[in-house]
């Protein structure tokens, strides 16, 4: 990328972080402010005289500008759209990622700190039930997971999908390289047939053998810009935080009404 270029690049996503700055604190500190109605069942001006419910808003709107700035260099990322700049994948590339896992690392590890709101809520949905003091809040806080989900997948899934878009044209150039490779290639097999000198017949099976190597290291390019190993960790994340919701559909309270029960017959 040219340094113009560049520096237009950093100004508009600056911009666009800005903006989803101002839209991330009020919009999270209002989610919060509403679970507090709902789980008090009272209206907001007897809410908001609450210094707990002052500071968590308060709380939630610093956390709601940091994710908002996330999510905002998430969705504004398009790199096939940058002018000047030039994207190369690499066949082979000892990072699994055809030398794009650092970006794809980088998302990965905003995914993780996105989701640490989402861990907390979805592991207190699961023992607000051995506290019944806080049952109000059961079903806020599982509100409020569904919009902390929406974060975390914006954070990653959204940058993941347009760095796929322009690794997979990246392939598909290469492919076409494939081709050429693989006619070649036939040639050459075509050559040994031929009567020819030791020599010269040691050199065409070296080059079919370099070729074929190469249209493997191609066939084998990936086209995101990640390994299994984070793919698998980032759904099995999200697979869990979605059991709350499963747990719901089918009276996960049960249990664990069940289970506190048979503690408090304990203690007596």
């Amino acid at each position: 990328m040219t340094d113009d270029a560049r520096e237009t690049f950093d100004k508009q996503s600056e911009e666009r972080a800005q903006k989803w700055t101002l839209f991330g604190g009020p919009a999270v500190a209002a989610i919060i402010l509403a679970a507090w109605i709902l789980a008090l069942g009272s209206p907001a001006r007897f809410v908001l005289s609450d210094p707990r419910v002052l500071f968590e808003c308060l709380c939630g709107w610093v956390a709601g500008e940091r994710l908002g700035r996330m999510v905002a260099y998430g969705v504004s990322w398009r790199p096939a759209k940058c002018d000047g700049a030039s994207w190369r994948l690499v066949p082979g590339h000892p990072d699994g990622a055809g030398g794009f896992r650092p970006i794809g690392d980088f998302f990965f590890y905003q995914s993780v700190i996105a989701g640490i709101p989402a861990i907390y809520l979805a592991t207190w949905w699961w023992f607000i039930p051995l506290m019944p003091i806080y049952e109000s809040w059961r079903s806020p806080y599982l509100g409020l997971l569904l919009v902390a989900i929406a974060f975390e997948v914006m954070a990653f899934i959204l940058p993941m999908r347009s760095i796929h878009m322009l690794m997979r044209e990246q392939k598909t150039w290469l492919l076409a390289q494939a081709d050429e490779l693989s006619r070649t290639i036939e040639s050459l097999q075509q050559r040994l047939r031929r009567p020819e000198s030791a020599p010269e017949r040691q050199q065409i099976k070296d080059s079919i053998a370099d070729m074929t190597e190469e249209y493997q290291r191609i066939e084998q390019v990936p086209t995101w810009p990640i390994d299994s190993s984070i793919r698998r960790r980032f759904s099995l994340s999200n697979v869990a935080l979605f059991l709350p919701f499963v747990g719901y559909a089918v009276g996960g309270t049960t249990v664990w009404q069940q289970l506190s029960n048979a503690l408090h017959n304990l203690g007596k």
